[in-house]
């Protein structure tokens, strides 16, 4: 897991697609396991319609997410926008890759990822779905994309991210009461208790 940054110069034209392929997913994959694996980011450098060039989307999250099975869970992508106007949706990444805006497979052996039933909504991120196996992982590969406004069907750019879930079998005794910050915290100048 990490992130990658690289400068390079490129004219105000530039309209590329970048991205990493390789192999051997882990082993404990609830799907894709030992399979290939891609991802994939689309850059636009034109000009957009308001006469700007285009900011493309960001997006952060923890390399492993840790989420009790067989409960329903509800976990939101976080996304933004330099751009304030942008209309900002997710979508799955898909190996389509003569359907997908990359033009290429997205999301190798991990497409599909996460269990049947999954369901996300686009316009916020947010994914809804139950782990149904413990000390199994789960690869979600998803591409946030900037539209100009509602009326346009083609984005601007598309960014990648792609994260695991990590089913455990939550203690009966978990969570009886809700997490307290206790003792000294001298950054405070108080006593919390």
């Amino acid at each position: 897991a990490g992130e990658r940054y690289d400068t390079l110069t490129l004219p105000l034209t530039t309209s590329i697609t970048i991205g990493f392929q390789s192999s051997a997913w882990m082993a404990n994959l609830y799907w894709g396991s030992g399979g290939t694996w891609s991802i994939v980011n689309r850059l636009n450098l034109g000009l957009r319609p308001d006469g700007y060039i285009n900011t493309s989307p960001v997006t952060t999250t923890l390399p492993v997410v840790f989420y009790p099975i067989n409960t329903r869970i509800t976990h939101i992508v976080q996304m933004a926008d330099n751009d304030g106007t942008d209309i900002l949706q997710c979508r799955w990444s898909n190996s389509a890759s003569g359907t997908n805006y990359n033009r290429i497979d997205e999301c190798g052996g991990i497409c599909s990822g996460l269990p049947p039933g999954t369901v996300l909504t686009a316009a916020n991120c947010t994914l809804s779905f139950t782990l149904p196996t413990a000390n199994e992982y789960y690869a979600c590969a998803l591409q946030i994309e900037d539209y100009f406004s509602s009326s346009y069907s083609t984005p601007m750019s598309s960014v990648p991210i792609q994260f695991l879930f990590y089913g455990y079998i939550a203690s009966s005794t978990a969570c009886s009461q809700r997490p307290s910050i206790i003792g000294d915290r001298p950054n405070r100048g108080m006593n919390a208790s």
